[in-house]
This record gives C-alpha cells, sequence and structure tokens, in this order.
C-alpha cells in the first residue's frame, strides 16, 4: 500500500512520503490502496474547510460545526471512483457527517447521470442524495465508510436499429447524441459482433417510433446484419478515451 502522512495544522498542510512512488494509470485501471492520513487539529474546526487530495480528485470538505474535536482522519482510494475514509473517533463529527466528492470529468460524465453511494462498514451500498458543485460530484457520509461513484446512464442504450443511405460510412442517426460522438454499437443477441460509429444526423423521432435506439447508415448496419432484415436489436455505448490520472496526493 502506498501511503502518505499529512499533519494539518492551521492553516497548513504539511506531507510527508512514508512509503511512495507515484505511477500514472489509467482511470479504469487496477491501481494499488494509496493512503493519505490527515491530523486535523483545533484551527480546522468551526469554520468551512475543503481538502482536496490524490492531485485534486477526490475532496473531502466540511462546514463549520461539521467536526467537533481535533483528530485523524485516514482516507485510502482503492480506484479512481471509490474510496474509504475513517475518522479516529466516531464522536469527532456532527451527525450529518462531512462532505465527500470526486472530480467530475467532461469525458465520463457527458451522457452519464453520476450518483455517490456509501456504505458502512459490512453494510450494503446505499445512493445517497448527490449534488454537484465547484467541479465535483458530492455526497454526505459519516465517520467511517466505503464511497464510490456510479453512473446512471442517460437517453436510450439498447432497442431496435434500423438502417437507411446517407452517407456511405461507419455513421448513424441518433437522438440521444451529439453529431460527432462515437458509439459502440453491439447486436444484443451476440454482442460479439459490433461496430463503431459516428453520429452525423438527428433521428429517429422518439414520438413516432418509440421503441429504435438508433438510425444506422447501411454501411454500418450491414456489419452487423443483412440489409433485408430491416430492423435489428442493439446495444448501444458511448466510446471515450481514457483519462488518466496521477496517484500523487
Amino acid at each position: 500500500m502506498i501511503s502518505h502522512r499529512f499533519a494539518v495544522v492551521g492553516a497548513v498542510a504539511v506531507l510527508s512520503v512514508l512509503f511512495a512512488a507515484p505511477v500514472a494509470l489509467a482511470a479504469d485501471a487496477p491501481q494499488k490502496p494509496v493512503s493519505i492520513v490527515l491530523h486535523i487539529d483545533s484551527g480546522f474546526l468551526g469554520r468551512p474547510v475543503h481538502l482536496q487530495l490524490f492531485g485534486g480528485d477526490v475532496l473531502i470538505s466540511w462546514d463549520a460545526g461539521d467536526v467537533l474535536a481535533p483528530g485523524d482522519l485516514t482516507v485510502t482510494r482503492s480506484s479512481s471512483t471509490e474510496i474509504s475514509a475513517e475518522w479516529s473517533s466516531s464522536y469527532l463529527l456532527a451527525s450529518r457527517g462531512v462532505t465527500v466528492g470526486f472530480r467530475e470529468s467532461s469525458s465520463i460524465f457527458r451522457f452519464d447521470v453520476p450518483m455517490i453511494q456509501t456504505k458502512k462498514p459490512f453494510g450494503a451500498w446505499q445512493t445517497q442524495t448527490t449534488a454537484v458543485q465547484h467541479g465535483y460530484v458530492t455526497a454526505r457520509m459519516g465517520a467511517e465508510g466505503s464511497v464510490r461513484l456510479m453512473m446512471s446512464p442517460s437517453g436510450m442504450r439498447q432497442g431496435t436499429a434500423t438502417w437507411y443511405r446517407y452517407k456511405g460510412c461507419d455513421c448513424a442517426a441518433s437522438p440521444d447524441f451529439p453529431k460527432g460522438t462515437k458509439l459502440l454499437i453491439r447486436l444484443a443477441n451476440h454482442p460479439e459482433i459490433s461496430d463503431v460509429v459516428t453520429v452525423n444526423d438527428y433521428g429517429p423521432d422518439r414520438n413516432l417510433f418509440p421503441n429504435r435506439v438508433i438510425d444506422l447508415d447501411a454501411v454500418a448496419f450491414k456489419k452487423l446484419a443483412p440489409l433485408s432484415l430491416g430492423l435489428t436489436q442493439v446495444t448501444v455505448e458511448p466510446v471515450f478515451k481514457t483519462r488518466r490520472i496521477s496517484s500523487r496526493s
């Protein structure tokens, strides 16, 4: 485990590396847990505090009255979208806890609705009231537990695909994604058969075709199924470039 220690004194955070080798990791790649120990002294009580950790990827903040006494806070990041936090005593916090958040990434959240889930030790994941503020997706948590960032897809992601002749390319019309978006289209019953298309048109009209998820150019459709079928069932997934993060705090 990689561990850092902060001595938080008044408005100054002093970092000493106990054992660290900063490594650049892909956002969805497995990574070693990274821990930061924060000593919160009396200078951080009775006023709003915002701590940006792990290179600004994680936010821990509280308002006046949320933290009641000095103590230690250990924050461990097990992945780019999951952390655990533990205060040295549950009596250090008021009942509403503190705010935790993950930095908003336009590439990740562009077509998905973010939500925060928390889990107490030996408990189950619970979805919390989630807000986006100051560039972070945030929720409240208590003195001990895990926090993770989840995505709730927006728009249709599965349904009927048809075809039409438009530009003669791997392209498609979509009512859910703007022009220029790349989409991975898979056959619903045979997901190993797929094609990546670029949205270059708008449609179909969901008021007329509520079950139609996308209209594919004939060139793209025939990579999935014969044109003679006319319709086929597919899944739709936006394609993003992987955002890279650093394990440095």
